[in-house]
């Protein structure tokens, strides 16, 4: 599997730079670091793709997963502190702690 993706990390990289996404949020950074959302940086664009945010979180979450960046969820990150709960009363974590399921979350807050 790894042979035949090799090509991938490459040419995400080279899209990225191409795109100067790590330009942008360097220059955006803030006192918590240089972290942005796949849509606020899909406006420092030049883009009429309606889709752009959710091929630049694809893009984002590849760097991230070979460390070439971080990556940090609030949302995601707090559903973690009802696991617990979920262990014991059954549910997902994530529904536990929204009252609602990540679909039904994400398509009405992001």
């Amino acid at each position: 599997m790894q042979l035949s993706s090799a090509s991938v990390l490459p040419m995400v990289l080279k899209a990225a730079i191409e795109l100067d996404l790590l330009e942008i949020m360097a220059k955006n950074d803030d006192f918590s670091g240089p972290q942005m959302s796949p849509s606020k940086l899909a406006s420092h664009l030049p883009t009429k793709n309606p889709d752009a945010h959710v091929m630049l979180d694809r893009i984002l979450r590849l760097l991230a997963s070979h460390s070439i960046l971080t990556c940090s969820d609030k949302v995601l990150m707090e559903s973690w502190y009802h696991l617990k709960d979920a262990v014991l009363e059954g549910g997902i974590p994530f529904d536990k702690g929204y009252g609602m399921s990540t679909f039904v979350y994400h398509g009405k807050y992001q």
